[in-house]
Protein backbone atom coordinates (compact mmCIF):
# COMPACT_ATOMS: atom_id res chain seq x y z
CA UNK A 1 0.00 0.00 0.00
CA UNK A 2 2.68 2.38 0.74
CA UNK A 3 4.41 1.99 -2.67
CA UNK A 4 1.06 2.50 -4.44
CA UNK A 5 0.78 5.46 -2.29
CA UNK A 6 4.07 6.44 -3.31
CA UNK A 7 3.83 5.90 -6.78
CA UNK A 8 0.53 8.01 -7.16
CA UNK A 9 2.06 11.01 -4.95
CA UNK A 10 5.13 10.79 -7.40
CA UNK A 11 2.99 10.22 -10.62
CA UNK A 12 0.96 13.85 -9.25
CA UNK A 13 3.96 15.92 -8.64
CA UNK A 14 5.29 15.11 -12.09
CA UNK A 15 1.84 16.02 -13.59
CA UNK A 16 1.47 19.21 -11.53
CA UNK A 17 5.07 20.16 -12.45
CA UNK A 18 5.66 18.91 -15.93
CA UNK A 19 3.87 18.21 -19.58
CA UNK A 20 2.40 14.98 -19.92
CA UNK A 21 4.70 13.82 -22.72
CA UNK A 22 7.60 14.00 -20.52
CA UNK A 23 5.78 11.59 -18.47
CA UNK A 24 4.95 9.32 -20.78
CA UNK A 25 8.81 9.08 -21.41
CA UNK A 26 9.89 9.06 -17.59
CA UNK A 27 7.04 6.65 -16.46
CA UNK A 28 9.10 3.50 -17.17
CA UNK A 29 12.29 4.53 -15.90
CA UNK A 30 10.60 6.13 -12.59
CA UNK A 31 8.88 2.96 -12.17
CA UNK A 32 12.09 0.58 -12.79
CA UNK A 33 14.24 2.66 -10.69
CA UNK A 34 11.62 2.52 -7.78
CA UNK A 35 11.30 -1.14 -7.95
CA UNK A 36 15.04 -1.48 -7.74
CA UNK A 37 15.12 1.07 -4.92
CA UNK A 38 12.92 -1.38 -2.91
CA UNK A 39 14.34 -4.46 -3.36
CA UNK A 40 17.74 -3.23 -2.50
CA UNK A 41 16.63 -3.14 0.89
CA UNK A 42 16.64 -7.01 0.72
CA UNK A 43 13.43 -7.18 2.51
CA UNK A 44 11.11 -10.68 2.71
CA UNK A 45 9.02 -9.24 0.08
CA UNK A 46 9.68 -8.15 -3.13
CA UNK A 47 8.35 -5.38 -5.34
CA UNK A 48 7.58 -5.76 -9.33
CA UNK A 49 6.65 -3.31 -11.67
CA UNK A 50 3.10 -1.88 -11.51
CA UNK A 51 0.76 -1.11 -14.84
CA UNK A 52 3.41 -2.97 -17.16
CA UNK A 53 2.91 -2.24 -20.33
CA UNK A 54 0.64 1.32 -19.75
CA UNK A 55 0.90 4.64 -20.04
CA UNK A 56 1.20 6.95 -17.62
CA UNK A 57 -1.95 8.73 -18.78
CA UNK A 58 -3.69 5.71 -18.84
CA UNK A 59 -2.60 4.98 -15.08
CA UNK A 60 -3.66 8.15 -14.19
CA UNK A 61 -6.83 7.68 -16.07
CA UNK A 62 -7.90 4.77 -14.01
CA UNK A 63 -6.80 6.26 -10.66
CA UNK A 64 -9.68 8.72 -11.28
CA UNK A 65 -13.53 8.79 -11.79
CA UNK A 66 -15.01 10.27 -14.43
CA UNK A 67 -17.07 13.14 -13.85
CA UNK A 68 -16.10 13.66 -10.20
CA UNK A 69 -15.89 17.22 -9.12
CA UNK A 70 -15.16 17.99 -5.62
CA UNK A 71 -17.21 21.36 -6.27
CA UNK A 72 -20.03 20.23 -6.23
CA UNK A 73 -19.56 17.47 -3.28
CA UNK A 74 -21.21 18.43 -0.01
CA UNK A 75 -19.61 19.41 2.56
CA UNK A 76 -19.76 17.94 6.04
CA UNK A 77 -19.60 19.50 9.22
CA UNK A 78 -18.17 17.03 11.56
CA UNK A 79 -18.15 17.82 15.30
CA UNK A 80 -16.43 16.10 18.10
CA UNK A 81 -18.19 14.68 21.04
CA UNK A 82 -15.43 13.00 23.16
CA UNK A 83 -12.25 13.60 24.34
CA UNK A 84 -8.93 12.50 23.79
CA UNK A 85 -8.52 9.06 25.21
CA UNK A 86 -4.71 9.48 26.06
CA UNK A 87 -1.21 8.75 24.34
CA UNK A 88 -1.35 5.79 21.03
CA UNK A 89 0.00 2.52 22.52
CA UNK A 90 3.75 2.18 21.54
CA UNK A 91 2.11 -0.84 19.61
CA UNK A 92 -1.06 -2.42 18.23
CA UNK A 93 -1.77 -4.61 15.66
CA UNK A 94 -5.27 -5.35 15.11
CA UNK A 95 -4.23 -9.35 14.55
CA UNK A 96 -3.13 -9.96 17.79
CA UNK A 97 -6.16 -8.01 19.56
CA UNK A 98 -8.77 -10.08 17.53
CA UNK A 99 -7.49 -13.33 16.47
CA UNK A 100 -11.13 -14.87 15.92
CA UNK A 101 -11.49 -12.61 12.96
CA UNK A 102 -9.33 -14.14 9.84
CA UNK A 103 -10.33 -11.00 7.40
CA UNK A 104 -7.94 -8.99 9.93
CA UNK A 105 -4.83 -8.85 7.75
CA UNK A 106 -5.54 -10.23 4.57
CA UNK A 107 -5.16 -8.65 1.44
CA UNK A 108 -7.57 -9.11 -1.23
CA UNK A 109 -6.19 -8.63 -4.83
CA UNK A 110 -8.69 -5.71 -6.84
CA UNK A 111 -6.71 -6.81 -9.39
CA UNK A 112 -7.38 -4.04 -12.39
CA UNK A 113 -10.71 -2.61 -11.09
CA UNK A 114 -9.84 0.91 -10.10
CA UNK A 115 -12.61 1.00 -7.43
CA UNK A 116 -10.54 0.68 -4.16
CA UNK A 117 -13.17 2.75 -2.69
CA UNK A 118 -14.81 -0.54 -2.52
CA UNK A 119 -12.79 -3.09 -1.30
CA UNK A 120 -11.47 -0.50 1.21
CA UNK A 121 -15.26 0.01 3.06
CA UNK A 122 -16.18 -3.47 2.09
CA UNK A 123 -13.05 -4.61 4.32
CA UNK A 124 -13.43 -2.07 7.09
CA UNK A 125 -17.08 -3.89 7.39
CA UNK A 126 -16.00 -7.53 7.39
CA UNK A 127 -13.39 -6.38 10.00
CA UNK A 128 -16.13 -4.46 12.23
CA UNK A 129 -18.83 -7.30 11.73
CA UNK A 130 -16.30 -9.75 12.78
CA UNK A 131 -14.95 -7.62 15.84
CA UNK A 132 -18.69 -7.11 17.15
CA UNK A 133 -19.85 -10.84 16.64
CA UNK A 134 -17.16 -12.70 17.36
CA UNK A 135 -18.13 -16.51 16.24
CA UNK A 136 -19.45 -15.00 13.10
CA UNK A 137 -17.69 -15.05 10.29
CA UNK A 138 -18.84 -12.68 7.16
CA UNK A 139 -17.15 -11.56 4.40
CA UNK A 140 -19.01 -8.68 2.94
CA UNK A 141 -18.15 -8.60 -1.04
CA UNK A 142 -17.10 -5.61 -3.00
CA UNK A 143 -18.68 -7.31 -5.80
CA UNK A 144 -22.18 -6.57 -4.16
CA UNK A 145 -21.15 -2.98 -3.26
CA UNK A 146 -20.28 -2.13 -7.14
CA UNK A 147 -23.65 -4.32 -8.60
CA UNK A 148 -24.73 -0.55 -9.59
CA UNK A 149 -21.77 0.79 -11.37
CA UNK A 150 -21.21 0.53 -14.57
CA UNK A 151 -18.16 -0.54 -16.26
CA UNK A 152 -17.32 2.84 -18.00
CA UNK A 153 -17.62 4.19 -14.53
CA UNK A 154 -14.92 2.32 -13.36
CA UNK A 155 -12.57 2.51 -16.02
CA UNK A 156 -12.77 -0.56 -17.53
CA UNK A 157 -11.46 -2.44 -14.14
Amino acid sequence: MKLLLAVFLGLLAAVSSSPVKSLERDFVVYSSDLVKKINSMNTTWKAGPNFAGETAASVLDRLSTPGLSLEKAPKAHLQVTHGRAGAPPAEFDARTQWPHCPSIGRVPSQGRCSAAFAHSAVGAITDRHCITYPGLHWNFSAEDALTCITPTVLNNG
